[in-house]
């Protein structure tokens, strides 16, 4: 805004007010010409050019500043931001657990569990906080006897260090695909969950080794015999049973069988007893290498 001013005896001369804006709460800059300055024949004055020249780079210092003050406040929003994150993946590291009891570390695929400097992945189980009041355990059959192996038939179970001990279990859920359980080992296992009938926590802990037997068919009043007495000879299957002081072949029958015993539908009786080595075989027999095995039920 420019205003004029009479003077006596000088032509009228002009001053200009420049308010200066800034951020709220700046004072306003007046600059002007008062009656001191000079003022050539045009009616121009030098000292108000030189500030009107002066006032783009007045403004230019300014936005400079203003900018710079921007600046400062969006790198301390930033910085404020990363400390959130970082406070809040400290109290992520810390987790509550919502009840008493004993820690089970997860093992992978590898049989190993996580250790410090590990590299985990989301949503990976490290560990568990079981329920000590309802125990189950996993167990693993071979292939091969994984035959008829399902949920609802009745297991006996016994834990490592207890000997004398069995308690009575169910089968619960069982794999529809055997697996190896080493990878160095091409070997593959049915897993089955077994559900205990009666859990006691002062003696029954997570992480025990337990050995168990499955009835995966019961048959009565059926000759059963360890599956290695079993021989070819000629095209027919064979055991070596004893008769007076020797033992000399019978032909067998085989039902039913597993991979560890065979069921006999024929062929001995109950009481013979069988040889577990072929004894044709030239072989240095010890006192023991000879003895033999008794068919029962």
């Amino acid at each position: 805004m420019a205003e004029e001013a009479d003077v006596p005896g000088r032509p009228p001369q002009p001053r200009v007010l420049l308010p200066v804006h800034g951020p709220p709460g700046a004072r306003l800059v007046e600059v002007g010409v008062d009656d001191r300055d000079p003022v050539d024949d045009d009616g121009h004055a030098p000292a108000l050019d030189r500030c009107l020249l002066g006032v783009p780079l007045a403004h230019r210092l300014l936005d400079a500043a203003l900018r710079g003050h921007d600046t400062v406040e969006i790198d301390a929003g930033k910085a404020k931001l990363k400390v959130t994150i970082a406070e809040k993946g400290l109290r992520s590291l810390r987790i509550e657990a919502p009840h008493d009891g004993l820690l089970v570390l997860e093992r992978n695929w590898r049989g190993e569990t996580a250790f410090v400097g590990d590299t985990l992945w989301p949503a990976q189980k490290i560990a568990e906080l079981p329920d000590l009041n309802e125990l189950e355990a996993k167990v693993f059959v071979l292939e091969a006897d994984g035959a008829g192996l399902k949920p609802g038939l009745k297991a006996r179970l016994s834990i490592e260090g207890r000997p004398g001990e069995e308690h009575q279990a169910t089968v619960g859920k069982v794999e529809p695909l055997a697996k190896t359980r080493d990878w160095q080992s091409p070997v593959k296992y049915f897993e089955a969950t077994l559900s205990l009938g009666r859990t006691d926590a002062s003696f029954m802990k997570p992480g025990q080794r337990v050995r168990a037997v499955v009835r995966l068919e019961e048959a009565e009043g059926v000759i059963a015999i360890p599956r290695g007495a079993v021989f070819e000879k000629d095209g027919k299957r064979v055991v070596y049973c004893r008769r007076g002081g020797s033992f000399v072949p019978v032909e067998i029958k085989i039902g039913r069988q597993s991979i560890s015993r065979v069921v006999l539908d024929s062929g001995l009786a109950v009481g013979d007893v069988i040889a577990l080595r072929d004894p044709t075989e030239k072989r240095a027999l010890g006192p023991s290498a000879a003895g033999g095995a008794e068919a029962g039920k």
